[in-house]
């Protein structure tokens, strides 16, 4: 399971990150801060792209992400992703 929750603060802490990945989850994707609506909107857009169509792995895919689309321009929050070994997983469509 990917879980891509993209309100904000969803990785300011990892609590919740770290519980859903010991219950299974392979990556849990969230902002690191407070985000705004139209910002996280745009980004989820450019995130499944890379993701589900691309096939990018979790690190590349939101690195290039936040290449195209930058840090949220009122907080500076960052798009993360837990737990980092998960960087090189690729999320399966079928």
């Amino acid at each position: 399971t990917t879980i891509i929750m993209m309100g904000c603060d969803g990785l300011k802490y990892d609590n919740m990150a770290d519980a859903l990945v010991k219950k299974g989850a392979k990556v849990y994707i969230s902002w690191n801060g407070t985000v705004t609506a139209a910002h996280s909107d745009a980004t989820t857009s450019l995130l499944l792209q890379a993701l589900l169509i691309e096939k990018q792995t979790i690190q590349h895919a939101i690195a290039d992400t936040m290449n195209k689309i930058g840090p949220d321009p009122d907080s500076g929050s960052q798009l993360s992703y837990y737990p980092t070994e998960s960087q090189n997983y690729i999320v399966k469509t079928e």
